[in-house]
């Protein structure tokens, strides 16, 4: 899981910033050390919050 927050930000940004924290899971492999572990049902969620709203992504 990654979170992101930024300030005001309206609900188009709030889903590209999701976005970018799933990027960031892929691009620093995050899950590496489970996939050698034999751990091969991994969920991947990313989280972006700015005030009261929140997106998820997975």
């Amino acid at each position: 899981m990654e979170l992101k927050w930024d300030k005001d930000l309206d609900d188009k940004a709030l889903d590209l910033l999701s976005s970018d924290a799933l990027d960031q899971i892929q691009e620093k492999r995050y899950d590496a050390e489970m996939k050698e572990e034999g751990i091969t049902d991994i969920v991947k969620i990313g989280v972006a919050f700015s005030g009261k709203k929140v997106k998820i992504s997975t």
